[in-house]
């Protein structure tokens, strides 16, 4: 079943699309509230762990950002997580340009 909350699949993680479980289940926040982020809807996605422990502290723009470099670093060692991270990216983008987000925040 789909829950959805202001447009947002609960139910799947917003980077990769992994079907979210009570074990894989985790919120992220866009702008991390340790970083200065607000505590809103707004500032919140469901991720899978894989996902919230990938990107870490960092902010969706840095997360993009430090994307790029994994994906060069996977692409040259290792090829197994390339499609994983290809569908991470699109899909950190897609939230980027949905939210207008275009600039560093807190």
């Amino acid at each position: 079943m789909d829950y959805s909350k202001k447009g947002v699949n609960l139910s799947v993680c917003a980077y990769c699309n992994t079907t979210l479980t009570p074990d894989n289940r985790s919120k992220d926040h866009l702008f991390p509230r340790e970083r200065g982020g607000v505590l809103s809807n707004e500032n919140k996605l469901p991720a899978c762990t894989e996902c919230n422990q990938l990107k870490d502290n960092l902010n969706i723009l840095e997360f993009r950002d430090a994307l790029e470099r994994i994906m060069h670093f996977e692409t040259i060692h290792f090829k197994k997580r390339k499609s994983y991270l290809i569908r991470v990216q699109h899909n950190v983008n897609k939230i980027i340009n949905e939210r207008g987000i275009h600039k560093r925040r807190g």
